[in-house]
């Protein structure tokens, strides 16, 4: 495997300006400490633990789900549907990618999981997901779907509760997330956009966006409602998903992540010789 260097860049970068980075080769303390890494380790029946200074996620094989998705600032409590197996959890792609069962490579590149799949699962089918330090979201890579999303546990944001949410589509369409007990009737659904959020007063938020497609959201108070996510909308294959404590606005969250990873429209990397260090004057 070759070697891969992964670094994040705090802020952001207008459109037309550019950000220098140094990078230091050897050297052995720095200036300040280092954001947090990921990491990774094996978790019971065949699953993986993905995890920053932020956020822990555990991956299972069955349909390469997220099972659990858990915000350290708030007690490592635990965002998806719970449960292990079917639809509980993020990353749910519809009732064919549902059951049949992955294959992890031996390690991760970069923190970045590939699942292919095994035998009698499609060889189409693929996701990649990658997460970086210390952020709260990871993007995905995946067979294109016309539905994908996130199954939260009601309780979060759903308004019989004690902390009801409110929706935000990128269209600017917003209100209060409905009742769970309402069922289906409860769901909201913008056509034509690029993400969706659903948040709390608390700032906890949970959200996706598909960067490059204009597709048809459903925002649901949870459960087998659903979370967030796109139904019955036209394919995508790219899509970032964020759960965690907000730090921006929703708007200027999602539209930052949309358009950063927007790969229509990539950051032009330039990258100069390698320069020897200089001996120090005295």
């Amino acid at each position: 495997m070759k070697p891969r260097l992964v670094f994040s860049i705090p802020g952001p970068i207008r459109k037309g300006l550019q950000a220098v980075v140094h990078v230091y080769l050897g050297v052995k303390e720095t200036a300040q400490q280092l954001a947090p890494a990921v990491w990774t380790k094996d978790a019971p029946k065949g699953m993986k633990w993905l995890e920053n200074a932020k956020v822990r996620l555990l991956l299972g094989p069955e349909g390469a789900h997220v099972y659990r998705w858990e915000v350290k600032a708030m007690g490592n409590r635990d965002v998806t549907e719970p449960g292990e197996t079917g639809w509980a959890g993020f990353a749910d792609a519809g009732f064919d990618d549902r059951g049949p069962r992955t294959r992890w490579p031996a390690r991760p590149a970069g923190r970045r999981w590939s699942a292919t799949g095994a035998a009698p699962r499609p060889a189409k089918s693929r996701r990649s997901a990658s997460m970086p330090a210390p952020r709260g979201w990871k993007w995905c890579s995946a067979s294109p779907s016309a539905t994908t999303g996130t199954l939260t546990t009601p309780k979060n944001f759903a308004a019989e509760f004690s902390t009801p949410g409110k929706y935000l589509f990128s269209s600017g369409a917003t209100g209060p997330v409905g009742k769970h007990a309402d069922g289906v009737s409860a769901q909201v659904k913008g056509a034509g956009v690029y993400w969706a959020m659903k948040f709390n007063q608390q700032k906890l938020a949970v959200g996706m966006a598909s960067p490059e497609t204009a597709a048809s959201y459903c925002i649901a108070p949870g459960s087998g409602e659903g979370g967030v996510g796109i139904e019955s909308s036209v394919p995508a294959s790219h899509f970032v998903t964020f759960a965690g404590i907000l730090e921006d606005e929703p708007k200027e969250m999602m539209t930052r992540l949309q358009q950063t990873l927007d790969l229509r429209n990539p950051a032009e990397v330039v990258i100069h010789a390698i320069q020897p260090r200089q001996p120090a004057e005295r």
